[in-house]
């Protein structure tokens, strides 16, 4: 038998120099000998890197009667004593103080005695120090050291200076000199540091991200400060296409050379390394703090060959552990948010740069709590792969052809990182594309999987989600659509259950399927539906099961029942000279008054109006000195007080107006007296539901002058139910609902604006009054509590118009059975689009 021996590494070997021996059965054969470490090799944590290949061990090539074998012995390089701190990554700001805990560990097997000595290196963080230690086998020692950034210090990178000595028989021998730097976060906000344990940091006031110095040298880890969440996993190496590699890359397995860069404005990390695939290609990966928070990462090549390359792309992604709570997504027919536990974005979220209406994602994790937000740029991107999981997008784009001798950048992505909502998120994306975004407005919030109910046989509904209109007096025909957020083709099976005293002309419960639909796709189903004679307006129980392959859901609806035959009747009484325009279905009944102020002046049933009614007076009312009751037009300019507006002033035409089955009025006036807003067109109709305590409200401005205006406009009015000043308010507010038992202070409650609706409850009498805002975009409905003697509803949105531009503000009252069905009819909404108007001057 003969051994043969190599040392891989910074590593040597004394053995003994007999490699050969014959060996008779059942004896042993032994090679002693040492493995040495030279100084240069380099601490390896195998808690904390358990993957990472062993750069030392030893090779045994034996040979054994002409048959060959090869053995391997790892060697892992520890320190006889490691060193670690408390916080892992100490940072200060100018004027803090921290206390910094230093960890010593006995690596070894023998016990040790010796000293550690603290001294500033440069600028003083730290007064000069020596500690002694003594320990066993295995054990820790810990020592509080107070570290100092002055007011005025200039370095960001400062230094403690730690020398570890170990006691030899009667002197200290030096065992480990390190330089701890202490990063100092100065006007920047930024810093790029290398960390005692070789990471490569990139920290600013609110985040920590942390690359690895060992392939692969990708983002290991991103921490929020404030919070404390990390995303922790393997992210964020641009890798070369085309072809991209499927598993790991060229760059994955490369030692990159390593840069930071550290100024006013920002931090820089650069990762370089020239290609071995694409000869005479220079490749610089480059994470960049900003000043304003952001975590940029672009990718830099330039061809210093004699060869043009082309058919280059770049893709950045890679996988992380942690899961998002929500993922916002704005693609072009809205904002799509997916929350469900099944579908996480990964097999439904589009890859098609062209579903995008803006170019960026937020993730959110407890409810905004953390959130990390993508935004990437809109050219050459070919395709966007987005989940809850990974937390991080993997993005692709095309590069231009490099010709020898040219260099090309591309920026990659902005991680926004830290706590909020998506509109954080899009607000950096408006900035990084110079576009201009209403603050006061959002894009229509959308699911996953949504259902439309469309009553084909009557226009003025619009397709809305989880309400069904219908038709006590006929058959009717109903229209079910599906729209779903999946990238392929998806089946389900479907079972549709109607409401108690609602039939279909097929067997209930209804089976259905699908077939394939998609997000280009949706699901279309017709059926005729009817009512019962004894069927009430508001009925709920409706419901649609759909089964896919990995999910289950549940679809609620509700149920309105107007009747298209019910009595009709329109009225005029006049009461000191002011005219009171009325309109009565069934049990209830709708007044305007176009010369007391353009306001609604009744509404509920005969007899119980719901708002607060002093017509035809306008007295002195809490802090208004005329006060017109009902809910009466905002119209303010944009620097104008509510009691300098002169809509009182306004001289308003009324005419009936029916849209279907509502019925109603509609009040038309240009602006003459009210300050900054002279020639915007209003119009505003209020139209009650045959047969139902529905009443839908709209007011439509149109710039008519010749100038750019801006102005506040909607509804305000004093709800009082029973006669009673105070009810309980309902709506919900950040995601909970809220039932407000109202005192003698004062307070609004300010809807969520996908929300958007709100109740007011009259415990004694039990009467409900609800308000729903077809104005999803913003928080447009407000409800206040004014002391004891008043309550008001506020619907305000703002508007800046060109000449010609219209906007509109709409919402429905409804007299409700109860405050669920109030938050079930929160997207109801009517066909607006629709202006096949009867109308009749008055």
């Amino acid at each position: 038998m003969s051994i043969e021996k190599e040392a891989i590494g910074p590593l040597s070997i004394e053995a003994q120099q007999r490699n050969r021996a014959a060996i008779e059965r059942g004896e042993e054969f032994n090679l002693a000998g040492s493995f040495i470490l030279e100084d240069m090799a380099r601490h390896l944590d195998r808690d904390k890197n358990p993957d990472e290949k062993l750069k030392t061990y030893c090779e045994f090539n034996l040979e054994i009667d002409g048959a060959g074998i090869t053995l391997y012995s790892g060697i892992i390089p520890i320190q006889p004593v490691s060193l670690s701190t408390g916080p892992r990554y100490p940072c200060l700001v100018p004027g803090e103080s921290k206390e910094l805990t230093l960890i010593l560990e006995n690596c070894t097997d023998t016990p040790l005695e010796g000293i550690v000595q603290i001294s500033p290196d440069g600028e003083a963080m730290v007064q000069a120090q020596k500690k002694t230690f003594d320990f066993e086998s295995g054990d820790i020692a810990t020592f509080e050291v107070e570290v100092i950034a002055q007011e005025d210090i200039r370095n960001k990178e400062s230094k403690i200076s730690i020398e570890i000595l170990v006691k030899d028989e009667d002197e200290y021998k030096i065992l480990r000199k390190e330089d701890l730097v202490i990063p100092v976060l100065d006007a920047s906000g930024a810093i790029a540091y290398q960390a005692l344990d070789n990471c490569y940091i990139l920290e600013t006031n609110s985040w920590r991200m942390r690359l690895h110095p060992t392939p692969p040298m990708e983002i290991r880890e991103i921490e929020n400060k404030i919070t404390g969440h990390r995303i922790t996993g393997w992210f964020y190496l641009p890798q070369l296409g085309y072809p991209f590699p499927d598993v790991g890359s060229e760059w994955s397995q490369k030692e990159l050379g390593v840069k930071l860069e550290n100024n006013q404005q920002s931090a820089r990390i650069i990762l370089s390394k020239d290609s071995e695939e694409r000869p005479g290609i220079h490749y610089k990966a480059k994470y960049c703090a900003t000043q304003d928070g952001l975590l940029q990462i672009s990718l830099n090549l330039h061809n210093k060959g004699n060869s043009k390359y082309d058919n280059l792309g770049v893709r950045i992604g890679g996988w992380s552990n942690e899961r998002g709570d929500k993922i916002s997504v704005p693609l072009t027919k809205g904002l799509y948010q997916l929350v469900s536990p099944e579908w996480t974005g990964r097999g439904q979220i589009p890859k098609k740069p062209e579903y995008y209406e803006e170019e960026w994602a937020s993730v959110e994790v407890d409810n905004g709590n953390s959130l990390v937000g993508s935004v990437w740029s809109h050219e050459d991107i070919q395709s966007i792969q987005l989940a809850r999981r990974p937390m991080v997008p993997t993005l692709e784009y095309k590069l231009d052809d490099l010709s020898p001798g040219v260099s090309v950048e591309k920026q990659l992505v902005s991680l926004v990182i830290g706590q909020g909502g998506w509109q954080k998120v899009r607000k950096v994306w408006s900035q990084t594309r110079s576009r201009s975004i209403d603050i006061h407005e959002k894009p229509p919030i959308r699911e996953d999987i949504e259902v439309g109910f469309l009553n084909v046989n009557e226009d003025s509904f619009g397709p809305v989600q989880s309400v069904l209109f219908l038709d006590k007096s006929r058959v009717n025909q109903v229209r079910i659509q599906m729209e779903i957020i999946h990238r392929e083709p998806i089946e389900a099976s479907g079972v549709l259950r109607l409401p108690e005293g609602i039939t279909a002309s097929k067997k209930e419960p209804i089976d259905f399927q699908t077939g394939d639909f998609s997000i280009e796709q949706p699901f279309l189903m017709e059926l005729e539906i009817s009512c019962e004679t004894d069927c009430g307006a508001f009925c709920e129980g409706g419901r649609i099961d759909l089964s896919f392959l990995d999910r289950m859901v549940t679809i609620p609806f509700t149920t309105i029942v107007y009747d298209s035959q019910a009595n009709l009747n329109y009225g005029i009484e006049s009461h000191s000279g002011t005219n009171l325009y009325l309109v009565e279905s069934k049990d209830y009944e709708l007044g305007v008054s176009p010369s007391y102020c353009a306001s609604l002046v009744r509404f509920g049933r005969k007899g119980e109006n719901v708002f607060y009614d002093t017509f035809p007076e306008a007295n002195p009312f809490i802090w208004d000195d005329e006060h017109y009751s009902g809910m009466t037009p905002i119209l303010q300019g944009w620097s104008i007080w509510d009691w300098q507006s002169a809509v009182p002033k306004e001289k308003w035409t009324i005419e009936k107006v029916q849209k279907g089955p509502w019925y109603g009025y509609e009040m038309r006036t240009l602006l003459e007296h009210c300050p900054e807003i002279e020639g915007i067109e209003v119009t505003i109709s209020h139209l009650l539901l045959q047969g139902v305590p529905i009443v839908n409200s709209c007011m439509r401005i149109k710039n008519r002058s010749k100038k750019w205006n801006s102005i506040h406009y909607g509804f305000r009015g004093v709800p009082r139910l029973g006669e009673k000043a105070q009810s309980e308010i309902h709506t919900v507010i950040e995601g909970k609902r809220i039932a407000y038992k109202p005192t003698a202070v004062s307070t609004a409650l300010r809807p969520d604006s996908e929300e958007g609706w709100g109740a007011f409850h009259n415990q004694e009498t039990n009467q409900i009054l609800g308000i729903i805002s077809n104005n999803k975009s913003n928080r447009a409905l407000s409800l206040s509590n004014g002391g004891e003697q008043v309550q008001w509803i506020t619907l305000k949105d703002d508007a800046r118009l060109n000449p010609g531009e219209s906007k509109n503000v709409e919402c429905f009252f409804v007299v409700a059975p109860s405050i669920n069905m109030v938050h079930n009819l929160k997207d109801m909404r009517s066909n607006s689009s629709n202006r096949q108007h009867q109308r009749e001057n008055l």
